[in-house]
């Protein structure tokens, strides 16, 4: 395997993700338009063992496709010093222009639309020192207070995404026990209550405000699926299924739910 067909930190790491955009309703009623579904055999820089992800975007997979950038065939782009095109330049790796919350108080920037709590792991960040930004899924931000840093990496963890200074979507990352039932160590559900965002903007009212892992030992399926307000603020809310198990069905509705929710 040479350097520029693997993806990750060493020859072993691989990554492999699946794209699927949702239906006009649910890009019209909650703000998401795509997610994928993202696979690492061998883990990345968190955590290091196998692990799952899903993302939620805000854009087409269209979109998705056109963010590149110089990673030396890596699964990171490398520092913004070294993207020469514009497409590599808008990951803000530098963290350069990313709308910050006005009047905070004296510290560490506070930014804006992402979870109280919530960095973006640009260059030479304290944190881990490199910055996370992805091809295809974009600049990482995380709380590095969360129970996944601090305490057991098993436990599913929240990331948000931005591109050319915009949040353009959520990141669930689940450690590969989970499609086991093995748990966070022992449980078969974990909701991750999203806190509170920083200085929220009207365009992006619709962010969930949950992200909820649970595996069902009956059919022996991990769901991973997000909740938060509707875009518009009205209507009963309602749930869109992706299911690729069975053939000839993309997706399917869930039920009918409380009013203003998705």
């Amino acid at each position: 395997m040479s350097a520029q067909n693997h993806v990750g930190l060493n020859k072993y790491f691989k990554d492999y993700s699946f794209k699927n955009e949702f239906s006009k309703k649910t890009l019209k009623k909650t703000g998401y338009q795509t997610v994928t579904l993202g696979g690492s055999p061998c883990g990345t820089l968190t955590p290091l063992f196998p692990q799952y992800s899903v993302h939620f975007y805000s854009k087409s997979i269209d979109f998705l496709n056109s963010m590149t950038c110089v990673s030396g065939g890596g699964f990171f782009c490398k520092s913004q010093t070294e993207q020469c095109s514009e497409s590599g330049r808008k990951f803000n790796l530098d963290g350069e222009g990313i709308p910050t919350c006005k009047g905070a108080p004296p510290g560490p920037p506070v930014y804006q639309n992402v979870p109280r709590g919530t960095i973006w792991t640009t260059d030479g960040n304290p944190n881990n020192g490199i910055s996370i930004g992805t091809p295809g899924m974009g600049l990482h931000g995380a709380n590095f207070a969360d129970d996944h840093f601090r305490n057991d990496p098993r436990i599913p963890v929240n990331f948000m995404l931005n591109y050319d200074k915009e949040v353009i979507g959520n990141h669930i990352l689940i450690w590969g026990g989970w499609a086991k039932g093995l748990g966070k160590p022992d449980a078969n559900e974990y909701v991750n209550e999203i806190p509170e965002y920083n200085c929220p903007t009207a365009d992006k009212s619709y962010l969930a405000n949950k992200s909820i892992v649970e595996f069902d030992h009956a059919s022996k399926r991990t769901t991973i699926s997000i909740a938060g307000p509707l875009k518009d603020c009205s209507g009963v809310s309602y749930r869109e299924v992706l299911d690729y198990t069975k053939k000839g069905k993309q997706a399917k509705k869930g039920k009918k739910g409380k009013k203003g929710k998705y």
